[in-house]
């Protein structure tokens, strides 16, 4: 998805009109960009955890019964937070708080959208610039769906093995990168979303905005099942999570293991 900055309508109806397209051709599981409303606009206030501009993917995935995948720019006192339908946040924000009031932290949310609920998990590592908005997140956990545990990652937390990792011992049944990579580091991009794949023994969806382009759907063995052309494009692929297993048992990764040894 190409991404405007600063342009958050209009890129919603972009984005929208791409899922419906996907879910149409029978897609269950949808990625977005990395702040795919906004990009990093820094200009326009974050989203409180209500984030109005979810609410169509919301309706989308209860009608159509797919999950949703991105990131926001949002505000909250709590980033581990739940959303149970439009507007209704469960804990985080409350009625007197609000980002022009400066309450809360700004936040570079991942999300993944089921049947009118939004689960937010933080990215761990904002990258150099974003540092003086964004508070890096403070825990890493998988997000349980009726399609299995994603193990959500945004970005700059792609180069960070131990995240994938975390992801992975939590039983994680894959991952998934949104992100905004530049095209200048395309190379670099489908190295590192190959090596989460193979290294954790799990399928791999990774979307990139379209400016860089390279969005991947990888299996366990770092095979890619499904990559983008530049420019914008949707990419379809099939997963197995039973792949998985067969992996593991060919080379037993995990098994092997010897943390006590490591002391990372």
């Amino acid at each position: 998805m190409e991404i405007k900055l600063c342009h958050k309508s209009s890129n919603a109806r972009r984005a929208l009109n791409m899922a419906l397209e996907a879910v149409g051709r029978g897609a269950e599981i949808i990625a977005l960009p990395e702040l795919f409303l906004t990009g990093f606009c820094y200009d326009l206030p974050p989203e409180d955890l209500s984030c109005p501009y979810l609410n169509p993917f919301l309706e989308l995935s209860e009608e159509q019964s797919c999950l949703i995948l991105g990131s926001v720019m949002a505000v909250s006192q709590d980033p581990n937070t739940t959303m149970d339908g439009p507007h209704n946040p469960d804990h985080g924000m409350t009625e007197n708080q609000s980002p022009e009031s400066g309450a809360g932290r700004w936040y570079n949310l991942g999300f993944c959208i089921e049947g009118g609920r939004v689960q937010f998990r933080p990215k761990i590592h904002p990258f150099v610039p974003e540092r003086p908005y964004f508070q890096g997140g403070d825990f890493i956990a998988s997000i349980g769906t009726s399609l299995g545990k994603i193990g959500l990652q945004v970005c700059y937390d792609l180069r960070f093995p131990e995240v994938g990792r975390s992801l992975a011992l939590q039983d994680a049944d894959l991952l998934a990168t949104v992100a905004q990579f530049p095209a200048s580091r395309l190379s670099q991009w489908r190295i590192l979303c190959q090596a989460r794949a193979i290294e954790n023994q799990l399928h791999h969806i990774a979307c990139n905005w379209a400016q860089g382009g390279g969005s991947m759907i990888l299996g366990p063995q770092g095979d890619i099942i499904s990559e983008a052309n530049p420019g914008e494009s949707i990419i379809y692929g099939e997963i197995c999570l039973h792949a998985s297993d067969r992996f593991r048992l060919e080379i037993p990764c995990f098994e092997d293991r010897r943390p006590e040894v490591y002391r990372l």
